[in-house]
């Protein structure tokens, strides 16, 4: 009510202190021409008409002061409105950063538990699997039993359960850090190559000409668009991309490679032409175990790349280093497996030629 009416006074001030002024001077006027036309020049009526001068002059000063007055008390509300509506609006703006940063901090706690608690019943079915196989060795080769007692169709049901957890694990992974970057990415892994028989690289020197790059799975997402390239390439020379050979060369010490901006970035050298049509920024990790020191058992690399970057060292790098490192350990108990499994075969082939 009061900050309306002074609203309206504030709207009309200057009609109101204009007219106010505009009647003091006609009052004044008027009081001169009648004490002139009466020819009333004696000391009261001189005075009365500097008095009315002097009221005039007051009135004007007064009007002035006045309308400034109420010039900042009508103003005053407005400053105070605008900047409780900036308050409110930080307030909101903080709330909502709060918000979606406690939206990503459950997405990842979430997604990280998801993960292990999925890795963990893949492992412990692998090293089951494994104890059934060697037991049967140990009595085979005890003279306990006739031949080894193994279905070997599980090994097959167990292969695919693995690969079905490294599809889920890459596409959960894409979602993951689509959520934390804001941007559509794309995860891969890729594994150390050397011959047909290799499973592991160790690098110790500077440079290897036998060490090959290969793309192992991608996620759901990117594999048709992917599909063709990979075709096409289905290894690489592990120096024809900056980010392998940063991680596997001793001289640079690095545990892993994170750059938001290749195309700005003279060094980065990919064996890939187009590159930039599908990303220009990407984080790469390495699946390795420490056996010496300065020396490292490569498995191969986990891999995520999109367009606008936003990946973060002590955030991405690092869920993806501990995703890094456990998987070692899951391509481990799935390669002892397929050892198991190969001596399972041997043996019982030279079962088979003995009993034959």
């Amino acid at each position: 009510m009061a900050i309306n009416t002074l609203k309206k006074i504030n709207k009309y001030k200057e009609y109101i202190f204009g007219y106010s002024s505009l009647l003091g001077l006609i009052i004044s006027f008027f009081f001169f021409c009648h004490t002139f036309y009466k020819n009333q020049w004696d000391i009261s009526s001189k005075f009365a008409i500097v008095l009315l001068a002097f009221i005039n002059c007051c009135l004007a000063m007064s009007a002035i002061y006045l309308m400034s007055i109420f010039h900042s008390l009508t103003k005053e509300p407005n400053n105070l409105k605008l900047e409780i509506s900036n308050l409110i609006r930080e307030k909101n703006n903080i709330s909502e950063d709060l918000n979606n940063s406690n939206i990503k901090q459950v997405i990842i706690s979430k997604t990280i538990h998801d993960i292990l608690h999925k890795s963990r019943n893949l492992v412990n079915r692998l090293h089951s699997e494994q104890e059934n196989i060697f037991r049967g060795i140990i009595l085979f080769l005890k003279k306990e039993t006739e031949e080894i007692n193994y279905d070997s169709t599980k090994f097959d049901y167990l292969h695919k359960s693995f690969e079905k957890y490294m599809i889920y694990l890459l596409d959960i992974l894409k979602t993951l850090f689509d959520v934390t970057t804001s941007d559509i990415c794309r995860v891969c892994i890729k594994m150390v190559l050397e011959g047909e028989e290799a499973k592991e690289q160790v690098i110790t020197d500077n440079s290897r000409k036998d060490v090959y790059i290969g793309t192992y799975l991608r996620d759901s997402s990117s594999l048709r668009e992917s599909e063709i390239t990979d075709d096409k390439i289905s290894s690489f020379f592990y120096n024809e991309n900056w980010a392998f050979q940063k991680i596997l060369e001793p001289r640079f010490d690095d545990s892993w490679y994170l750059n938001n901006d290749l195309s700005g970035d003279p060094a980065y050298k990919n064996y890939r032409a187009n590159w930039k049509s599908d990303y220009n920024a990407t984080l790469v990790v390495p699946i390795r175990i420490k056996t010496e020191p300065n020396c490292y058992s490569v498995i191969g690399f986990i891999c995520v790349d999109n367009k606008k970057g936003n990946f973060k060292k002590d955030i991405e790098k690092d869920i993806l280093a501990s995703i890094g490192d456990h998987l070692y350990h899951i391509f481990r108990s799935f390669s002892d497996l397929k050892e198991a499994i190969k001596l399972y075969y041997q043996l019982n082939s030279r079962n088979n030629l003995t009993n034959s």
